[in-house]
């Protein structure tokens, strides 16, 4: 079976030097009207405790879409692989001297974010993803920006697929100094609502510009998530679900069952068995199959193009709980055409 995560971008807060503190970060993500993809601006007011630091900065960058750059106090610079110093089975510590963190904390606690879709599905970052540059800085102040485009996440673990972007701040839990962070989410190009896991806006809303304001971090990993614009009906038949859509579909078999039972008895009071309550068991578990699969296709064409078809290919595999169906049916179906026995041979 085919995964059901159809992976985007996730990039996130970067690892600093010991000698970098982060005075201030503002994250600008601008959504586009396609869904599909996002532009991602990060700028960092840094402060360098000393010159002549080699590299200031760590990047995790997993899957980004194109035009990852990075500006230092404007001029935009050279960026390399990560890999170039990484040894397979531990950190190269000369070029990596002054990012103690990275070797010295439980590697676990650095490499696994969670990438906070539904089910805690969890991501591991991948060392080749990561990307570094080079530059002696000079004691004091500067400033560094990065930008790329990013590509959406969706998941397809439910009925509805879910589709949104992932930001790592995790990271920034390492630094030696964490500031302010000012978060600024742009959908006004899109049609449907947004969802984020940062709370209430400090200014604006989710609908057109919503203005963040945080002195710690507010979470691991943000979310921004679409909402699926679905009519009232699929909401009605999501909360009900296609199982009990079906058994309500298969009431008036059952009923017409009932009936055909209690007329065969009518004329066949004193055998033992009957034909019908025994065929009936074993016929309408097996249409009952056939009518989850048709209510289960049911709610995904309300859903549209919403639909992640995830359930309707699961629905598939109901012909396994057949004999599970007929072991509950059959019982309950020789208790009623005992009763109606017993009615008919007293009259």
């Amino acid at each position: 079976m085919a995964s059901p995560v159809n992976r985007g971008t996730l990039i996130g807060d970067p690892f600093l030097n010991n000698y970098v503190r982060v005075l201030h970060e503002n994250l600008f993500i601008t959504l586009d009207d396609t869904y599909d993809y996002a532009k991602f601006d990060i700028e960092y007011i840094i402060e360098s405790e000393k010159d002549g630091i080699n590299i200031p900065l760590l990047f995790y960058a997993y899957g980004y879409d194109a035009d990852f750059v990075v500006l230092l106090d404007g001029k935009q610079i050279t960026l390399k692989k990560f890999t170039d110093f990484w040894n397979s089975s531990k950190i190269n510590k000369n070029k990596l001297t002054n990012f103690n963190i990275l070797y010295t904390t439980d590697i676990e606690e650095v490499v696994n974010v969670n990438v906070d879709f539904d089910n805690g599905n969890s991501q591991r970052l991948r060392i080749k993803d990561f990307i570094y540059f080079e530059t002696d800085l000079t004691k004091g102040k500067h400033i560094i920006k990065v930008s790329y485009k990013a590509t959406a996440w969706s998941y397809k673990h439910s009925r509805l697929i879910e589709t949104g972007y992932k930001y790592v701040l995790s990271p920034a839990r390492f630094w030696k100094y964490f500031g302010t962070l000012d978060i600024k989410i742009d959908a006004q190009k899109l049609s449907s609502k947004i969802e984020t896991n940062l709370g209430k806006p400090t200014k604006g809303t989710v609908k057109t510009i919503a203005n963040y304001h945080f002195s710690e971090i507010p979470v691991d990993v943000i979310s921004i998530n679409f909402v699926p614009q679905i009519s009232s009906f699929a909401k009605f038949l999501l909360k009900i679900e296609y199982f009990f859509i079906a058994i309500f579909f298969m009431l008036p078999l059952v009923y017409l069952h009932f009936k055909l039972m209690q007329k065969y008895r009518k004329q066949n009071s004193e055998k033992k068995l009957s034909a019908i309550a025994i065929l009936g068991s074993l016929l309408l578990p097996s249409i009952f199959i056939f009518v989850l699969l048709f209510t289960s296709f049911f709610i995904d064409y309300f859903l549209g193009n919403y639909a992640s078809g995830q359930v309707g290919y699961g629905a598939f595999f109901s012909f396994l709980f057949l004999p599970k169906f007929i072991l509950y049916y059959l019982p309950f179906s020789l208790i009623v055409d005992y009763i109606f026995r017993k009615y008919y041979t007293n009259i």
